[in-house]
């Protein structure tokens, strides 16, 4: 070989593995960037999942001091009794409200048209 195959031969060989390497590199980088992505959207659905049990907690903890504030009184207590237990007061009696039912109105039945010629085939 001459010097100048030689010095050719030695460019590409250069050229080609700065080029590997250099692909290398970028799909180290492209990968690890994707994994970022990834983890980066599964934290938002997460703290999006997490906001919403906060708002949730808080609602059932104003309902619950709500409660415990009905609780606290005289009247709150006893209807809750009331509403757990079939008890009244000495000298009161209980009512039992009946709503009357409504009548079920029934349908007629619409026959449709293949009705009507399936029972003319059955006849026939």
């Amino acid at each position: 070989m001459t010097p100048l195959q030689w010095k050719r031969l030695f460019i590409r060989t250069v050229m080609w593995a700065g080029f590997f390497i250099s692909f290398a590199v970028l799909t180290l980088l492209a990968s690890t960037t994707w994994r970022v992505y990834v983890r980066e959207r599964a934290a938002s659905e997460e703290h999006k999942y997490e906001a919403q049990a906060l708002i949730d907690l808080e609602k059932r903890k104003a309902t619950l001091d709500e409660n415990i504030a009905k609780l606290e009184t005289e009247r709150g207590i006893e209807e809750e009794v009331r509403k757990r237990f079939p008890v009244v007061k000495p000298g009161e009696s209980e009512i039992l409200i009946v709503v009357p039912k409504e009548e079920v109105k029934k349908e007629t039945l619409k026959t449709h048209w293949w009705d009507t010629a399936l029972s003319f085939i059955r006849w026939w």
